[in-house]
């Protein structure tokens, strides 16, 4: 996910799009709000806009890494889902976007060969998605899920649908 959203949604001063952007970089992380006036402050107090303190020092915003190093430490007002999660295949993507990404993982990952996915997994390019996905964020620092499990918008921090359903 990238800071660019959010540069251009803190300059907007429409502080209910910012709300569902934290929103979303929420559950993106794995997370769901269960307090909603909580997640109004936050989002709030990444909307305002903050006085230079040094003489010539422009205004500006809390920084997106800020808002990032805040609720990866998990607020009151957030749930998380518990140390199962992965990173999986966004099912609100378009199927080609995901294929995409899908070959862009395999093309970075080290110690593994994509055509290694086992057979079971294979079924779907969801099912192949949420393999090569979880593959890769386990490779590659499995606790930055905004660097690491996004491809573009079609992956998210999750539990593997099928792992649900078998539990």
């Amino acid at each position: 996910m990238q800071s660019s959203v959010f540069q251009t949604l803190e300059r907007q001063d429409r502080p209910e799009k910012l709300r569902v952007f934290v929103e979303r970089v929420i559950f993106h992380l794995g997370g769901k709000v269960s307090d909603t006036a909580e997640l109004n402050r936050f989002a709030r107090s990444f909307d305002r806009r903050i006085r230079g303190t040094a003489v010539g020092q422009p205004d500006h915003f809390r920084p997106f890494g800020t808002m990032i190093s805040e609720l990866q430490q998990k607020p009151s007002w957030t749930s998380w889902k518990d140390a199962g999660a992965s990173c999986i295949a966004d099912r609100d993507s378009h199927v080609p976007a995901v294929g995409s990404a899908v070959g862009d993982a395999c093309r970075q990952l080290q110690d593994f060969q994509c055509h290694e996915v086992p057979e079971e997994c294979k079924s779907s390019i969801w099912d192949v998605a949420d393999y090569v996905f979880g593959v890769y964020y386990a490779q590659h620092g499995g606790n930055l899920p905004l660097e690491h499990c996004y491809f573009n918008g079609s992956a998210r921090l999750g539990i593997n649908p099928k792992a649900l359903a078998e539990s």
